[in-house]
C-alpha cells in the first residue's frame, strides 16, 4: 500500500502541471473572446463547465492521494464514512457500466484500525462484484451496499448480481495468489490481503456465500468504545 501511495503521489505531481495550463488557456481564451464579442452567454457557460471538470478533476487527485496515504495508524472511524470513500474512486467507472448502486446504512457505527487499508477492502469487493457482473452480463448490474449494527459488530455487506462464485472454488478465493482471472487481470491477492486486513488489523472477519442472483462478502468488526461518544468521531 505504501508503494501504491508514491505511486498516486507521483501521478498527482504530474498531473497537476497540465490541469493549471488549461485553467491559464482557459482564461486566455476568455480573454481573447471577450474583446471582439459582445454576447458572452455561450462563452460563460462553457467557461463555467470547463472549469467545474477541472476542479472535480483536481479533487480527485487529492481523493486518490488521501486514499493511498500512507503509514496511517489505527483509528476510531465511522464505517459508512470508510465505505463512502471506497464509492467515490469507483462510482464512475460503475456507472459508466451502467451498474446501479444501492447503499443502506440502517446505523453508522464506529469501529477502530487503518480506515484506508478498510476503504481499501471495500473497493476490492466493489471491484470484484463490478467484475462479476461484466463477465454474466445481466441485464441491470446491481451492487448492494449494507451498513448495520448486529450482536454487537458492525456489519458490512457487498451483494451483487454476478451470478455467484462456483461451488467448487468458493472455500478458496481467499487463498494466496488464487485467481479467477487470466494473469494480466489479477494477482489473486486482492481478497487474501482484504481478509488479512479486516481479521489481522481489525479483529473482525471477512466472508462469503452465495445468494441467489450472486455472491454476497460480509465483514463483520467489533465496535470501538468510542461508539459511547459518536460524536467525536469522523
Amino acid at each position: 500500500f505504501m508503494a501504491m501511495g508514491q505511486m498516486i503521489s507521483a501521478i498527482a505531481h504530474q498531473w497537476r502541471q497540465p490541469l493549471n495550463a488549461l485553467s491559464i488557456l482557459l482564461a486566455n481564451l476568455r480573454f481573447e473572446y471577450e474583446a471582439v464579442c459582445q454576447d458572452t452567454a455561450a462563452l460563460d457557460v462553457a467557461h463555467r463547465q470547463a472549469f467545474d471538470i477541472l476542479r472535480r478533476m483536481s479533487a480527485t487527485i487529492d481523493d486518490f492521494r488521501n486514499f493511498f496515504k500512507p503509514g496511517r495508524e489505527p483509528e476510531p472511524f465511522r464505517v459508512v464514512a470508510a465505505v463512502s470513500d471506497a464509492l467515490l474512486l469507483i462510482d464512475a467507472s460503475l456507472a459508466q457500466h451502467g451498474i446501479q448502486v444501492r447503499f443502506t446504512a440502517r446505523h453508522d457505527p464506529v469501529v477502530h484500525g487503518p480506515r484506508g487499508e478498510f476503504a481499501q477492502v471495500i473497493l476490492n469487493l466493489l471491484g470484484n462484484a463490478k467484475d462479476a457482473i461484466l463477465a454474466r452480463k445481466p441485464a441491470r448490474g446491481r451492487i448492494d451496499i449494507r451498513v448495520m449494527e448486529r450482536r454487537g459488530r458492525a456489519v458490512v455487506a457487498v451483494a451483487d448480481n454476478g451470478g455467484g462464485i462456483p461451488p467448487e472454488i468458493l472455500d478458496r478465493i481467499f487463498d494466496p495468489y488464487y485467481t479467477t482471472k487470466g494473469s494480466q487481470d489479477g494477482t489473486g491477492l486482492g481478497l487474501y490481503m482484504s481478509r488479512i486486513i479486516v481479521a489481522e488489523h481489525m479483529g473482525g472477519a471477512l466472508t462469503v456465500a452465495n445468494r441467489t442472483e450472486g455472491a454476497r462478502f460480509v465483514a463483520a468488526l467489533p465496535l470501538s468504545p468510542a461508539n459511547a461518544r459518536f460524536g467525536d468521531v469522523p
